[in-house]
Formats: C-alpha cells, structure tokens, sequence
C-alpha cells in the first residue's frame, strides 16, 4: 500500500530478528532481511477449492474457488503462516485451509503442515464440522509438491481441495 510517497509493507519477523529493529522517525525499520548469512526461500501455495451443495429440492450448486499465497520462510525462524484461507457457498456450507511452514537448513527443505476444515449446516458461519483432513508435506527446495483430496458428509455435500506448494532459493 502507497500512502502518499511513505510505502507501508506489512512483516512478520522471527522472534530472534526483532532485536534487530531500530526506530526512524516513530516507524519500524526491519533491518533483519539484509542480516548476513541468513537463509531464506520463497515459498509459493496456491489453488482450487471445489464445493458441492446438495439440495433435496432444486438445483444442486457448485462453485469453484481460487487461493493463493506467497511467504517467505527463514531457516531461523519458527514456523511460518504459509496460508490462512476460508470461502463459503451455497449459504450452508465453508472451507477453511490453514497451511504453516518450515525451513530445513540443512536441506533446504519446506515442511508443511496443511489443515483443511469443510463445515456444513444452518449458515456458512456454522459450527458443524463436516470432515477434516491434517497431513504434512515435505518439499525439497526447488521443487513442487501437489495436494489433492475431498471433504466430504453424509449428503453429499463435498469440498474438493487441489493445491501446490513450491520451494525455491531466494
């Protein structure tokens, strides 16, 4: 964001980076990206979620939606928010994605704890958790790893979540 000729980024910092800011005219100055030797990759999660809406009556629907996030994740730091996503349909049903990252110095290696959530009830706001799905990916630095699975209750209501994750060297 552009706020006159000011640029206003937003950072999140690893905990041991942040005795490294130093204060300029009451705004933070992060000086720890340019710290020496610290090892950083960009990491890249994006995709599709599928929702299907079954309906006794009437049309089924269906929609599709996009996500996308990039982060970049530090060998130093704790696990990174790779992606925090939620889209409702139909007005009965939400999927939420929480994605954390992280960095294998030795290797170069992105772990990523992926979470997905289809809840389905009264409202898209629900409470009724559905199906959950919790697994871990590892992806080797310059590579590419792909996801795919479906949510799914008992009325064939679903969610269908395709996804990649990418690792590459800054």
């Amino acid at each position: 964001m552009v706020d006159g000729d000011t640029a206003v980024f937003e950072v999140q910092l690893p905990t041991q980076w942040k005795s490294r800011i130093r204060l300029r005219d009451d705004r933070a100055v992060a000086l720890a990206a340019a710290r020496v030797g610290a090892v950083a990759h960009r990491v890249l999660v994006s995709g599709t979620v599928t929702m299907h809406d079954y309906e006794t009556f009437g049309s089924d629907g269906e929609g599709t939606f996009g996500f996308s996030q990039e982060s970049l994740v530090s060998a130093d730091g704790p696990g990174t928010v790779l992606l925090t996503w939620q889209q409702g349909f139909g007005g009965e049903e939400r999927t939420e994605i929480d994605i954390v990252g992280v960095l294998n110095s030795a290797t170069g290696a992105c772990q990523a704890t992926i979470n997905v959530r289809f809840y389905e009830g009264a409202s898209e706001g629900t409470t009724e958790l559905e199906d959950s799905r919790s697994f871990v990916s590892i992806v080797p630095e310059g590579r590419l790893a792909n996801f795919d699975l479906r949510l799914a209750n008992d009325e064939d209501d679903w969610a269908r979540v395709l996804g990649s994750i990418s690792n590459s060297t800054i």
